[in-house]
């Protein structure tokens, strides 16, 4: 009996030397910690860190200069995100005195301030550009949006800006327009900037034409629809991005006979319409080349455009030809710049021979010689 006894207490003897030196080799070991944290946050908003350990410990943590420190085994905390490149610091310690270290690099994504460039002050008719750039630590825009005057332009891509191309229609009244641009970034953070367009006053004598009555008889109310209705479909199929590579050019020689934007009578006493593009006249059968490269979008004869030919180049510019005797491409042929497209001609409503040329921008009639020579206004 006392020989068990014996081998008892032995046992119980090794069995809490075995404890002791379990605790004093845990009581030895610095604390393995587990932090999970992002490390790119958009800055000035709050973000979540979870951080836990492997025993209860006093955690203290510092980052853009405010320090937390908490007892526990697992910690949570929401933090205000700094712009920037920044250092979390965390120590966790133990009662024992052991200690483990860490850092955490963090980077603070600012929030995307667009630096525009656009026009103080424009006429009515005169084209422009509206270019966005944004500065090279910002992250992704996921959405961009242009706007003048609450009406939406069409932006696209041109290196590394954003580029919206617009134009105050013809009629309009002196004074100020709104133009917006509003993106939201990859961390759904929405940026407006405003900027002030100044619209200018367009003073110009009026035409009087006195078209003779049976010329003028092509123009009705179910050829006007027959006809804005090609033109509404062609534009609602617009190629988001432009194509054209190159400045644009005259697309015929010849005199020019009648200005962009004069506003004109075609009978005494009649209502006042603005000229949507510039007559280029000629004797008929002169070569009209395209503009620019582009997509052919309507290609017919019509009573009030006469044979028409519309192009569209991306970006929601679109070039028209009036009153040409021949065409020589069809819908869907994709013309590069200086391809002959047709020929001067007289017909719909046209008192001579001429080309009628319109360049738009999203529908609004623009100055075609604005265009010439250049790749964008």
């Amino acid at each position: 009996m006392k020989g068990t006894s014996w081998v008892i207490a032995a046992l119980l003897g090794l069995a809490a030397i075995g404890v002791t030196a379990v605790l004093t080799a845990a009581e030895a070991t610095p604390p393995r910690v587990h932090a999970e944290l992002p490390a790119i946050v958009p800055a000035e908003l709050p973000f979540n860190i979870l951080i836990s350990a492997d025993r209860p410990v006093s955690f203290t943590l510092s980052y853009g200069g405010e320090q937390h420190e908490a007892v526990a085994q697992e910690l949570r905390l929401e933090l205000l995100a700094l712009s920037g490149a920044q250092t979390l610091t965390l120590s966790a310690r133990d009662r024992a005195g052991n200690a483990s270290h860490h850092r955490f690099e963090i980077f603070g994504i600012p929030l995307a301030q667009p630096l525009v460039r656009a026009p103080e002050r424009v006429i009515p008719g005169e084209p422009f550009s509206i270019r966005v750039a944004l500065p090279p630590e910002a992250i992704a825009i996921s959405e961009l949006r242009i706007s003048l005057a609450d009406m939406p332009l069409r932006v696209f891509r041109n290196d590394s800006e954003a580029v919206a191309l617009g134009a105050v229609p013809l009629g309009s009244a002196a004074g100020e327009q709104l133009l917006t641009i509003k993106l939201i970034d990859g961390f759904n953070r929405t940026v407006v900037a405003n900027h002030t367009l100044r619209v200018g006053d367009y003073p110009q004598p009026v035409q009087e034409l006195n078209v003779a009555a049976n010329v003028l008889s092509v123009v009705t109310p179910e050829n006007r629809a027959l006809e804005a209705a090609v033109v509404e479909a062609a534009q609602a199929a617009a190629k988001p991005e432009p194509v054209w590579r190159e400045p644009f050019l005259l697309p015929a020689e010849g005199r020019l006979s009648s200005p962009f934007g004069a506003p004109r009578r075609f009978v005494r006493g009649g209502q006042v319409a603005f000229h949507h593009g510039t007559d280029i006249a000629a004797p008929v059968g002169t070569p009209i080349m395209a503009t620019n490269r582009g997509t052919v979008v309507a290609a017919g004869f019509y009573p009030i455009r006469g044979g028409f030919t519309m192009i569209d180049h991306g970006g929601g510019v679109f070039s028209h030809y009036f009153h040409q005797a021949r065409l020589h491409v069809q819908v869907g042929d994709l013309i590069e710049r200086g391809t002959l497209i047709g020929e001067i001609g007289s017909t719909g409503l046209s008192t001579g021979p001429h080309l009628h040329w319109e360049m738009r921008v999203s529908g609004i009639s623009t100055d075609p010689l604005a265009w010439v020579d250049r790749m964008f206004p």
